[in-house]
């Protein structure tokens, strides 16, 4: 009876993670939320998991978000990966680094759109994008990010 109980506990679990593994957010939604006016700082971190640097600075970024968890700090975790290839890539990359319900797989239309993100990108990642309308503050960087300098750049 208990085994019974354990599994049935374990099917519940898995289905929560699976039915967190994957949000598509398509484009329009994401300009939407950069775009969107509010008085806290927002963290928009662009990867792919199969990025290597990106999967190195990932842990940092959790890192701080625990340790801002009290201020006004948003943090956006979005995801170049395939479309296709990518339930399973997210149930585990949820289950493993748990970032929460700000994880999304984008959408990646045709055409021109990492110009929108920031007019210098040339597509490289991890990238980051930093915004805080509140103080009319706009940063970009294209390069991955570690701790020190992840805090530097939210102070």
């Amino acid at each position: 009876m208990r085994f019974l109980i354990v599994i049935l506990i374990f099917i519940g679990v898995s289905n929560v993670l699976i039915g967190q593994k994957l949000k598509v957010l398509r484009f329009d939604q994401l300009e939407q939320l950069i775009e969107k006016q509010t008085d806290s700082l927002r963290i928009f971190n662009f990867f792919a998991t199969w990025c290597k640097p990106c999967m190195q600075e990932i842990p940092d970024f959790l890192k701080l978000q625990k340790e801002v968890s009290n201020k006004p700090i948003q943090f956006y975790f979005i995801s170049l990966d395939m479309e296709k290839d990518s339930n399973k890539i997210f149930a585990n990359f949820i289950e493993k680094y748990q970032t929460g319900d700000f994880t999304y797989l984008l959408k990646v239309p045709k055409g021109d759109w990492i110009s929108k993100i920031d007019q210098n990108w040339q597509g490289n990642i991890p990238a980051t994008l930093v915004i805080n309308h509140k103080k009319k503050m706009r940063k970009f960087i294209a390069k991955p990010l570690d701790y020190q300098s992840l805090s530097k750049l939210i102070k």
